[in-house]
């Protein structure tokens, strides 16, 4: 079975496995942009555009990703209080719109940190 991919720790040395996947990435790259550079400028315009996209399409959905966790966040958050402040699961439910699971196993990490 063939290895996964796994992301590198922060501090830890580069493999060799690292280094020949950044060499070959680098390589297509640099392939890849000759070959625009090589296009017609009509057609090296509209793949620079629809890379553009792409970029632009990335970014969107990644902000969006991130609003979502945000707002993800927050609702657990305030969950938590609630339940402190002794809200019954069902209330603490019905205020957040959390699922019912999350909202009983934030109940139980609260339980056992007392």
């Amino acid at each position: 079975m063939p290895q996964r991919w796994h992301v590198r720790e922060e501090n830890s040395s580069y493999t060799d496995h690292d280094r020949l996947f950044k060499q070959l990435i680098e390589t297509f790259f640099v392939d890849f942009m000759k070959a625009i550079h090589d296009m017609p400028e009509e057609e090296e315009v509209k793949v620079m555009e629809l890379m553009n996209s792409w970029e632009k399409k990335g970014m969107e959905k990644g902000l969006q990703q991130g609003l979502q966790r945000g707002r993800t966040e927050a609702q657990l958050e305030i969950a938590k209080r609630l339940l402190k402040m002794g809200m019954s699961l069902e209330d603490v439910v019905k205020a957040t719109g959390v699922e019912q699971e999350e909202i009983e196993q934030l109940a139980k990490q609260e339980d056992d940190k007392v």
